[in-house]
């Protein structure tokens, strides 16, 4: 038995594999401190998962569906701009094509876009005021009241197509998606176009894009909501 299991057994103890969904596993995991551990635990259980779905235990591996924070080592990509080109077409007219244009055209953590409400977007003046950021666990949404710095309550601008198209949506509750809803949605566009796609890759693309137009680090650093000009400077998106 793999000690990093263990974590594992002690949530869900005789569940039937079936029945455990991709919140629980976001749950358990997130209930982990060391990242190391939290890492070998999830390799571990996607293995265990993967396997029951080959042999037909399962409908789907809820591990697809897990968003974990990738290891610094990892290499980051950023969509170039023909990979764009191939992207959006594939969202465009679906309910998650505002949320997408955004996070591309502000860098917001995907935590940061879904808790936006209509009362953060200033649509005289055409900006967002980032002020708190969501969880869920067991499916339920959970507002924070602050991001994950002092540094990410931060106000930026919007681009005017983008800010109008916003307006036209009624609802208080912008972006009413769950993280494991957005995963699998991302997943299929990048199987299908080939061309690997998430939240994290389009604020990294939009990092990309300040400095490739000369923005000054310190700037780069507010817009981002970076605590530690250092994470801007080593591309800790």
């Amino acid at each position: 038995m793999r000690a990093s299991l263990k974590f594992a057994l002690t949530k869900f103890g005789e569940k039937r594999l079936v029945t455990i969904t991709a919140d629980d596993l976001q749950e358990m995991l997130l209930g982990i401190a060391g990242t190391r551990i939290r890492q070998l635990c999830f390799s571990n259980l996607k293995q265990i998962f993967r396997k029951a779905y080959l042999q037909g235990m399962i409908k789907r591996n809820p591990c697809e569906a897990v968003e974990l924070q990738q290891h610094k080592s990892e290499k980051k990509h950023a969509l170039t701009r023909l990979e764009e080109s191939k992207f959006f077409p594939e969202v465009n007219g679906t309910k998650y094509e505002l949320l997408f244009r955004l996070i591309l055209a502000t860098g917001l953590r995907i935590g940061e876009a879904l808790a936006l409400t209509r009362a953060d977007i200033d649509f005289v003046n055409r900006t967002v005021t980032v002020s708190k950021d969501v969880v869920f666990l067991k499916g339920k949404r959970i507002e924070q009241a602050c991001p994950k710095t002092d540094a990410a309550n931060r106000t930026l601008p919007l681009p005017a197509e983008l800010c109008a198209n916003l307006e036209k949506i009624q609802r208080d509750e912008l972006f009413p998606f769950t993280y494991n809803s957005i995963r699998l949605a991302t997943s299929r566009i990048s199987k299908k176009i080939g061309i690997k796609v998430s939240p994290h890759i389009l604020r990294h693309t939009y990092a990309t894009r300040l400095e490739e137009a000369g923005i000054p680090p310190k700037i780069k650093q507010y817009l981002l909501g970076h605590a530690d000009m250092r994470m801007t400077v080593n591309n800790q998106y």
